[in-house]
């Protein structure tokens, strides 16, 4: 089966760990953001970054979020 990223032209936009990077305007298809509920495993925000979640939000019993000092996780 093909690679649907590399399909989509994605594979330019990543960071080398999976993650979407843009140096311009994202534009959605749909007015919907989705993510999960719970966070169910470590996560560390990467340095000079910010991140944003759709609250409520639940971390998961030994789970752990590492927000940098240079970097901020918005709950809207």
């Amino acid at each position: 089966m093909a690679n649907p990223r590399k399909i989509a032209k994605l594979s330019n936009l990543e960071d080398g760990t999976g993650n979407l990077t843009s140096a311009g305007t994202v534009k959605a298809t749909t007015p919907f953001y989705l993510n999960p509920i719970t966070v169910d495993a470590n996560y560390t925000i990467p340095a000079a970054t910010n991140a944003m979640t759709i609250g409520p939000i639940e971390i998961a019993d030994g789970v752990t979020v590492e927000i940098p000092s240079d970097g901020s996780w918005s709950i809207v």
